[in-house]
């Protein structure tokens, strides 16, 4: 009995000292994860002009895109009506 009761009383001083640090060990790893969410948001804050800069030149891009196929689908049509009208003189 006397040989098992120094190791109980060892184990529960070994428990006492583990608890600080894991006590420490989950503060860190809350600050750590806190101050990751925090630069990541900092992250998209400081993206957000670029990102709103590029959304613009691609809906300024589209713009012109859908302007030069209305143009073309125009002269097309011109075209075609000119054709049109040319054949039904030539009868």
């Amino acid at each position: 009995m006397d040989s098992i009761l120094p190791e109980f009383v060892l184990s529960g001083e070994h428990c006492n000292l583990l608890w600080p640090q894991a006590a420490e060990r989950a503060r860190r790893e809350a600050w750590q994860l806190e101050k990751t969410r925090e630069v990541k948001e900092l992250t998209i804050r400081g993206l957000e002009p670029e990102i709103q800069r590029l959304v613009a030149k691609h809906k300024a891009e589209l713009r012109e895109v859908n302007q030069q196929k209305q143009d073309e689908l125009r002269r097309q049509r011109e075209e075609l009506s000119a054709q049109v009208r040319s054949s039904v003189f030539q009868l």
